[in-house]
């Protein structure tokens, strides 16, 4: 999972070193540590502050509405749905696997360029430290390989007519 700072690398938005500086200058030295998972250019509101927690309610009414339609099919039906349910997740996982790949290279890339920055003053070390933590952070969650049976992907490809 991204932080806030590496979050537009992750998405390939920023690639170059200087911007990537200016975002953690600005968020690490500006003092504005409570807007810190809001964007950049946020207010800070009343609204922006409140919590939404009316998603409990619709998803306990969706779950129940889903459990009556699941609870009235088919045998047939249920097989089909099981076969569909199987090829989202072979997709999802060889997409997931494409991500992780993706986003380490994007954060490889700009963790080389942190490491060959030169601090001006050592005033700037820490700002240095910090971008480094950051990439680091976000390596740890974003640029893994999805765990997968070899046996299962291969029944899943098979059920999905997909070659891997």
């Amino acid at each position: 999972m991204p932080t806030g700072y590496t979050e537009s690398i992750e998405k390939g938005q920023v690639t170059e070193f200087s911007e990537f500086a200016l975002q953690c200058a600005r968020a690490a030295f500006a003092g504005i540590i409570a807007m810190l998972d809001m964007p950049a250019d946020a207010p800070m509101t009343e609204e922006n502050l409140t919590i939404d927690t009316s998603y409990h309610e619709k998803g306990l009414t969706e779950s129940r509405q889903h459990f009556e339609e699941v609870s009235s099919w088919t045998d047939e039906q249920a097989n089909e749905e099981a076969r569909l349910y199987n090829q989202r997740n072979l997709k999802n996982y060889i997409k997931a696997v494409r991500s992780s790949r993706e986003a380490s290279s994007r954060y490889g890339y700009m963790l080389l360029q942190v490491e060959a920055w030169d601090p001006p003053t050592e005033d700037h070390m820490g700002l240095k430290n910090f971008m480094r933590e950051q990439l680091e952070r976000s390596m740890v969650f974003d640029c893994f390989e999805p765990q997968c049976r070899k046996k299962y992907l291969t029944i899943l490809a098979n059920l999905a007519n997909i070659k891997i």
